[in-house]
C-alpha cells in the first residue's frame, strides 16, 4: 500500500471516531429532552454516552501510542502499559 492508501485509511478512521463522538453527543441529547419532557423521569446527571465514548477512545489512542513506541524499541514501563490495558477493559464491559 503506497503512501496515499496509508493517508486515506487514517482519515477514514478519525473520521469513523468523529462520527462516533457526534453519534454519543445526538444521543446523550435526545436521551436529556426525553428526560426533560417525560414526567416522572430524571436523570441525575448530563450526558450518559458520550463520557463513556469518550474514555474508551483516549484508553484506545494511549494503548496504541504505547504499543507503537515499544515496537521502535522505546522503553515503556510495564506499569503503564498494565493501566492501559486494564482501564481499556473496564471501559469495554
Amino acid at each position: 500500500m503506497g503512501q496515499g492508501g496509508g493517508l486515506r485509511r487514517l482519515r477514514g478512521v478519525y473520521g469513523g471516531l468523529r462520527l462516533a463522538v457526534l453519534v454519543s453527543a445526538l444521543t446523550d441529547a435526545v436521551l436529556g429532552m426525553a428526560a426533560a419532557n417525560l414526567p416522572g423521569l430524571e436523570l441525575p446527571f448530563d450526558g450518559v454516552v458520550l463520557p463513556v465514548v469518550l474514555v474508551w477512545y483516549i484508553f484506545t489512542e494511549l494503548g496504541s501510542i504505547a504499543e507503537n513506541a515499544a515496537a521502535m524499541g522505546a522503553p515503556v514501563p510495564g506499569w503503564l502499559v498494565k493501566i492501559l490495558a486494564e482501564g481499556k477493559e473496564k471501559v469495554e464491559k
